[in-house]
């Protein structure tokens, strides 16, 4: 740099403010090498992202944890009494209101038919052909 050059920084002219200047422009060097370095290590960010996923997991156990202790506790309070008068008002409301029960029956013998028969969903193109193992695959 030249000394006519306005955009120019000042040169310093004290030993002691180069030396500052240096040690300044050391430290920040340095906390970007510092940085970079952490940016580059691909296997401690794995390893934080896995630590990360492993405690968020943990978290959901234990609520889900208490959660089931929840039900189970609420379950065992249940007694058959209880039990007999919900089947019963079920019951009534069947007889009272058939249509919406015979949907419910239907939908339900739909879905187990299907997962009795295992039937699956048809190809676009038509059923797919077996090939022989011997034949290559042509592209």
């Amino acid at each position: 740099m030249q000394e006519g050059d306005p955009g120019a920084a000042p040169q310093p002219t004290e030993p002691e403010q180069i030396k500052s200047e240096i040690e300044q422009t050391r430290e920040e060097l340095g906390e970007t090498v510092e940085a970079l370095a952490q940016r580059a290590d691909l296997k401690a960010q794995a390893k934080a992202k896995v630590d990360e996923r492993k405690q968020a997991v943990q978290h959901k156990q234990q609520e889900l944890k208490g959660r089931a202790g929840d039900i189970r506790r609420r379950a065992r309070e249940v007694r058959p009494e209880d039990a007999k008068r919900v089947a019963s008002q079920a019951a009534d409301r069947a007889r009272a209101r058939p249509g919406p029960a015979i949907a419910g029956a239907l939908v339900t013998a739909l879905f187990a038919l299907r997962a009795v028969t295992g039937r699956r969903r048809e190809r676009p193109n038509g059923p797919r052909r077996a090939r022989p193992h011997n034949q290559a695959r042509r592209r």
